[in-house]
């Protein structure tokens, strides 16, 4: 077991047990490697006693991974807050020579308070396997080969988000897939919807851009529909 945070250089990181991050972390190494037996908690708070351990923290924390060469994370990647009504979602940014994330990626506010971006840059090929969710907040994944993504991508505006304006309901997140020497194939949905119109005769909410762009691209169905507004005539 390790507890982490801050700013860390590293020349390779090997996972393959209990990574604890006790505050924002900023990886920069060779290489990184959270194996199939590693777990990620992300909301750790060092100590003994009432409010400390896992799923303690406030908001969310954010991770940064920067390698040379290959990023593969095994588990899943959640990013949400822990305790409070109101828990932003931490940001997840990823960059190296090859990225692979095994499970799902979840960087959700709550309670009004702001998701996190995803961003994923590869120098090779990228391959999520889960669903990412961001609700309202962007998603960006490039890739200088194959782009995968085995799930569904939601960053649908809810209530639960920030409001954009006081007359009008949340918003959708921006999300951007890109292959610069090979394809994308997405195999779930691609939701970036805006929220239905709520209480206080609120405008629905903007939908937000989906661009892909690739040698070839697959994808179940996207989903770009403006929120619902009553008539304010």
């Amino acid at each position: 077991t390790a507890e982490i945070s801050g700013a860390l250089p590293y020349g390779f990181v090997y996972v393959d047990g209990t990574l604890r991050l006790t505050g924002d972390t900023g990886i920069v190494a060779g290489s990184v490697y959270l194996g199939p037996n590693a777990s990620l908690d992300t909301c750790f708070v060092p100590g003994e006693g009432p409010g400390t351990g896992n799923n303690q923290c406030g908001n969310g924390r954010s991770l940064t991974i920067r390698a040379g060469g290959s990023v593969v994370l095994t588990p899943a990647v959640d990013l949400t807050g822990g305790q409070g009504a109101t828990q932003a979602g931490g940001s997840l940014d990823i960059s190296g020579a090859g990225v692979t994330v095994g499970g799902a990626i979840n960087t959700s506010g709550v309670g009004g308070a702001a998701s996190g971006a995803v961003s994923i840059s590869s120098t090779a090929g990228a391959d999520v396997a889960g669903t990412i969710t961001a609700p309202s907040a962007p998603v960006r994944i490039s890739a200088a080969g194959d782009l995968q993504l085995g799930g569904d991508i939601s960053t649908f505006g809810t209530a639960a988000t920030p409001l954009p304006a006081s007359y009008q309901a949340q918003g959708g997140g921006a999300v951007d897939l890109s292959s610069s020497g090979g394809n994308v194939a997405v195999g779930g949905n691609i939701v970036a919807s805006g929220r239905d119109q709520g209480a206080g005769a609120l405008y629905g909410g903007p939908a937000a851009p989906v661009t892909i762009s690739g040698g070839q691209v697959r994808v179940g169905n996207i989903d770009t529909t403006g929120g619902s507004s009553t008539d304010h005539d």
